[in-house]
């Protein structure tokens, strides 16, 4: 069976590069748009149409938290991702625009199973199994709203949905794929205020989730002892913040940094009626980096590579790892729209 390889060397080792050529690039300078899920300052209308296929990848080897897809005892998880999101920016009328994003996801996991007891002195040898799954992942609605737009600063504020979408395992008692979705709901706000000047470019975003908590087929059903979870979570809520600085925004090619802050709430489990909270910390804190150097083609299209990779892994914590990935890899996205 080939297993996928250390993403954490030879990843780092791809992602590495990428950054060289985006430094390298650093007299020419580059727009970033924030992520297509980031509300951006100035909404406008017209349209915009984008295309995004990125590589993610990363490895967990601290299982102290659960993890919602496995429930027997493992000591090694390494996923990659492949994902394609195709976005839609619609303007409507009075600085309101509509919002839509379809991401497809391809994953691939390599899972090592620890060592089990079956009897006072044998042990099952440890193995690895590899899954991997195909689809849609969660398709995200919003409507953004262009606030207040100056010659200087602009300040918009969005709202939306994202749709839970396929979360089956295909299996019982161990997981026979990995599903696209965490199957998850979340509704949204976002506002972001940006402040412009000829040669530099500030934009502050927050996006704020709450996620009512919805049945997942792949859920812990084994909390300890006798007690069997339901398959349901309890309500939560997720926070990023991102602080974007781009270079150059008006020349034909830019370079953009942007750090961001994750705090996300790990979800309390539902047994029979009751809410329990089985992680020893509340909320899973990440820090993370993106560079972005984008290049005008004229005729309104743009081009832009990007890299990102994040610095306290959370995902060692993250229960809904390895269906959620870190925003460790890189990509290209297209972009074309009329102002």
């Amino acid at each position: 069976m080939a297993l996928i390889p250390n993403v954490s060397v030879h990843g780092r080792w791809r992602a590495a590069t990428l950054v060289a050529l985006c430094c390298s690039a650093y007299s020419l300078a580059a727009h970033a748009d924030g992520a297509p899920h980031e509300a951006e300052p100035s909404p406008r209308p017209g349209y915009e149409v984008w295309l995004e296929a990125y590589e993610r990848f990363a490895t967990r080897r601290d299982f102290d938290e659960p993890v919602f897809l496995v429930q027997a005892a493992v000591d090694e998880i390494r996923v990659q991702e492949l994902g394609l999101t195709l976005g839609l920016r619609l303007g409507l009328l009075l600085g309101l625009s509509a919002r839509f994003e379809l991401p497809f996801v391809h994953r691939r996991a390599a899972i090592h199973y620890a060592p089990l007891l079956v009897s006072r002195d044998e042990f099952a040898p440890s193995f690895w199994d590899e899954l991997q799954g195909s689809g849609l992942r969660a398709p995200l609605v919003a409507l953004d709203y262009e606030l207040w737009s100056g010659r200087h600063t602009a300040v918009s504020l969005g709202a939306g949905a994202v749709l839970p979408g396929d979360d089956n395992p295909g299996g019982g008692l161990a997981p026979q794929r990995l599903p696209p979705s965490t199957g998850q709901s979340e509704w949204f706000v976002e506002s972001a205020l940006g402040v412009r000047f000829p040669a530099l470019q500030l934009e502050l975003g927050y996006h704020g989730g709450y996620h009512p908590g919805d049945a997942s087929t792949y859920l812990v059903r084994r909390l300890g002892g006798d007690q069997v979870a339901s398959g349901v979570l309890g309500d939560y809520t997720t926070h990023h913040l991102r602080l974007g600085a781009v270079l150059f925004p008006s020349a034909r090619v830019s370079l953009s940094l942007a750090p961001s802050l994750w705090l996300d709430e790990n979800p309390p489990v539902v047994v029979k009626g009751r809410e329990y909270q089985v992680f020893r910390e509340r909320v899973r804190a990440e820090l993370g980096l993106e560079a972005r150097l984008s290049t005008r083609l004229g005729g309104g299209h743009r081009l832009e590579l990007f890299v990102a990779d994040v610095f306290l892994d959370a995902h060692e914590r993250d229960p809904f790892f390895p269906i959620e990935v870190p925003e460790r890899g890189f990509g290209l996205a297209f972009h074309t729209g009329v102002p």
